[in-house]
């Protein structure tokens, strides 16, 4: 995260904190960059309420439901399960009071491992001024070398080899997204670890953000529509692409669905689940929306097919193409 404005903390400065400096009881993020956010309270979230308890002892606040009274108890309250307590407040606009309210909270006596977070699109200049710098983290993008490097890093840290030009490639496809970068990580993962990636390679399995079929194809396995599956299946097989890493598509997918459903039955917002996801707000209503149309047990039975088709297609056992249109028509019977 490259450093314009040395009036603030950027992202790389603020991490290098949260590994091994002190942290402040307050801290201002300002910007849109959602990836680097969420990187970041979640390395609050573990360092202050430890691996196992990062869901308890959190709090999130919405835009127009800030009662700070509520945020202060929640603050000062240690649970039963962690001592710690994080708190987070997105788009504090309609926050009339939050110069005086958090003025009044810096000159409280804090309690340790205690950590309020405020997460605004567009600073304040007033609550800036309030803060200081170090208390301000600027969410900027980054770019050109410093995002070869994410990407680069990224894939070392899932064993994926990329040869030269390949984390340019990654790049330019995937529109710099951090979010997509990391989910065809994960599928070229999958796939095959002990290979070297070169950009031709990655033209054959990371389809562009574009790709019309492939999106048809993922919405259409989520939505549980059989022939419009079948329909953009063959077309994509048609057009060349490997069964393979389809299959690891068709599985990524299945596997976010299911994240979808424990969200929603844990009472996850649309918008929470979006940011933890990595995906537009729509998208993450469209999963909503299909999770109503799965059980847990239809999820977990159709990735158990897709891993038989994954050892048969990897052992030579049979058609790569007729396995994969056998998943899709298993998982998605007619009805």
């Amino acid at each position: 995260m490259h450093h314009e404005e040395a009036a603030h903390t950027d992202i790389k400065e603020s991490q290098a904190v949260l590994e091994r400096g002190l942290l402040e009881p307050v801290y201002y993020l300002v910007g849109i960059e959602a990836y680097w956010a969420l990187k970041w309270i979640e390395g609050v979230r573990r360092r202050i309420l430890g691996q196992e308890h990062r869901h308890d002892g959190f709090m999130r606040v919405e835009e127009g439901t800030v009662s700070w009274p509520d945020v202060v108890s929640f603050l000062q309250t240690p649970s039963f399960f962690s001592e710690g307590r994080v708190a987070l407040i997105r788009d504090s606009a309609s926050w009339k009071t939050k110069e005086a309210d958090i003025k009044g909270w810096l000159a409280h006596q804090q309690l340790t491992h205690t950590c309020l977070i405020l997460w605004d699109k567009k600073a304040s200049p007033n609550l800036t001024k309030l803060l200081g710098a170090h208390r301000v983290i600027n969410l900027l993008p980054i770019k050109g070398i410093a995002f070869t490097r994410f990407v680069e890093e990224s894939a070392r840290a899932r064993q994926v080899k990329l040869g030269r030009g390949g984390a340019e490639y990654l790049t330019q496809v995937l529109e710099s997204n951090e979010f997509q970068i990391e989910h065809e990580l994960d599928k070229l993962s999958l796939y095959d670890k002990s290979r070297t990636w070169t950009p031709s390679d990655l033209a054959e399995v990371v389809l562009p953000l574009a790709g019309t079929a492939f999106w048809q194809l993922s919405d259409a396995v989520v939505r549980r529509q059989r022939d419009s599956s079948l329909a953009a299946l063959e077309e994509l097989l048609v057009a060349g692409h490997d069964p393979l890493p389809l299959l690891v598509t068709i599985a990524r997918q299945l596997i976010q669905v299911i994240h979808a459903v424990e969200a929603v039955n844990q009472g996850i917002t649309v918008r929470a689940f979006a940011e933890r996801e990595g995906i537009r707000d729509f998208v993450a209503s469209r999963m909503y929306q299909a999770a109503k149309l799965w059980t847990l047990d239809e999820l977990k039975q159709g990735l158990d097919l897709i891993a038989r088709a994954d050892l048969a297609m990897k052992s030579g056992r049979g058609d790569p193409e007729n396995w994969l249109t056998a998943v899709v028509g298993l998982i998605l019977p007619a009805r």
